[in-house]
């Protein structure tokens, strides 16, 4: 038992071109979405607890800007393992750049589900609830009020809610498809060629 336990924590941890290239490029759009993020206030850790709307945000935010690209990052990194053995430029685009635009999809994905409900997530400007708080939490408005007011944050119709679902869903799915199936055409073409010697 002890043994298994050893192998399994010191099993080889190298990291092909293809999945140091994909960290790379993750790293750098996980962190350019995260600065668009800053308006919507996504992470409202201290309002939280005392209004119901912040509290939907905060755990839609958890899940959708941290537990599922986690969850992406890993299986990338873990499809993308297959392919140590024929690493060529249009692997590392195919297998490394193409998936690292799937946070883009997660971001997307979040704002769809928050267009489709705004007052879900959001006050608007005539809710009395956050009179002590307008400083700190954003109310939903329209363009004109984000300019005078940067706590006022115009966000899409249910109609741009669907079409950023889509998106999303794209990112996501090129970002997951395209790695499987060529990782599936290396593991296939090896195994023919040693069923063939």
């Amino acid at each position: 038992m002890a043994a298994t336990i050893y192998n399994l924590i010191n099993t080889n941890m190298d990291l092909n071109s293809c999945q140091q290239t994909f960290m790379v490029f993750y790293a750098i759009f996980w962190g350019a979405t995260f600065n668009v993020l800053t308006k919507y206030k996504a992470f409202q850790f201290p309002l939280m607890w005392e209004f119901p709307r912040v509290m939907n945000r905060v755990l839609l935010s958890f899940l959708f800007l941290n537990i599922l690209p986690i969850i992406y990052f890993g299986f990338i990194i873990w499809i993308t393992s297959f392919l140590s053995y024929e690493i060529t430029i249009l692997t590392i685009i195919l297998t490394g750049v193409i998936p690292a635009f799937g946070i883009f999809g997660f971001y997307r994905l979040y704002l769809g589900i928050i267009e489709l409900s705004k007052s879900t997530f959001y006050y608007l400007q005539a809710d009395k609830h956050l009179s002590e708080y307008k400083c700190l939490e954003p109310i939903i408005g329209n363009n004109k009020d984000e300019a005078r007011n940067p706590n006022h944050i115009s966000l899409g119709d249910k109609e741009s809610g669907i079409q950023n679902i889509i998106w999303a869903l794209i990112y996501i799915n090129f970002g997951i498809l395209i790695p499987i199936i060529y990782s599936l055409t290396v593991i296939l073409k090896n195994f023919h060629s040693c069923c063939h010697l």
